[in-house]
């Protein structure tokens, strides 16, 4: 029981983890899209485009869907 109890508590850890880098790399792409947005001089490269984005969807309700590259996603609000 206890072997069983180790086993699933270091499974646990281990997607814990995985979580805290998920959520930090989400905390970094969106500082530095926040850091984009606050350039006023910006120029789009494509290639860097490409690098970055794997795709977007775009939603009737002025939602936009963007999926990296490393298949996270950033979900953002078209502004009025």
């Amino acid at each position: 029981m206890a072997a069983v109890y180790r086993e699933i508590d270091g499974k646990l850890s281990a997607v814990q983890g995985r979580i805290r880098e998920v959520e930090q790399r989400n905390r970094e792409i969106r500082a530095y899209i926040r850091s984009l947005s606050e350039t006023t001089a910006a120029v789009f490269s494509e290639s860097l485009w490409r690098a970055l984005v794997q795709k977007v969807t775009v939603y009737a309700e002025k939602r936009m869907v963007f999926r990296m590259m490393d298949g996270s996603e950033i979900v953002c609000r078209a502004k009025e």
